[in-house]
């Protein structure tokens, strides 16, 4: 087992999360592509898990998904009550309610894509920024993603972690 891999164990293990140690342990964690691959699949029965691209129209995934994001925050209740678009799925917005508040999230460039938005893990980490006491935190492999619920300070030593491995190397 490398001391990365020894590292991301007793990170998740501070944090008091579940992951697949056995995936952490076994994965080639040669460098931050293969570190983020390593992640998502280690997290993949704990946390939120979902494809970047659907296959289907995003007014059949985009409830799901956002739901999803909303399920890892644990300190409070967030109902999703609708998703819909104006514009033909351009865009789209969700009404989320909390303690007797509903909330507006506008959702930019959805294009009427079977891709997940791109900016959705942003959104989703200013809404919890704004809304919760830890942040959502979304992390992708190669089309996977994994969503964790995590302090700031955890997010900063899981990113001192992973840029201890060299960037990945593309064939040109």
């Amino acid at each position: 087992m490398s001391s990365v891999a020894e590292k991301i164990i007793e990170w998740a293990k501070s944090n008091d999360l579940s992951l697949d140690e056995e995936e952490i342990m076994d994965a080639r964690l040669e460098d931050q592509m293969a570190f983020d691959n390593a992640l998502v699949n280690a997290f993949s029965e704990t946390a939120f898990f979902a494809f970047s691209e659907q296959g289907c129209p995003p007014k059949e995934f985009l409830p799901g998904v956002l739901s999803g994001y909303l399920e890892q925050i644990t300190e409070r209740e967030f109902d999703l009550n609708s998703v819909v678009s104006e514009d033909d799925w351009k865009t789209a917005r969700a009404i989320i309610s909390c303690d007797g508040e509903d909330i507006e999230l506008k959702i930019d460039y959805v294009n009427d894509s079977d891709w997940v938005p791109p900016e959705l893990a942003g959104q989703m980490r200013d809404f919890s920024k704004n809304y919760c006491e830890k942040l959502l935190y979304t992390l992708y492999g190669e089309d996977p993603f994994v969503v964790l619920y995590l302090s700031e300070n955890a997010i900063s030593a899981l990113d001192s972690i992973r840029n201890t491995l060299p960037e990945p190397q593309y064939n040109r």
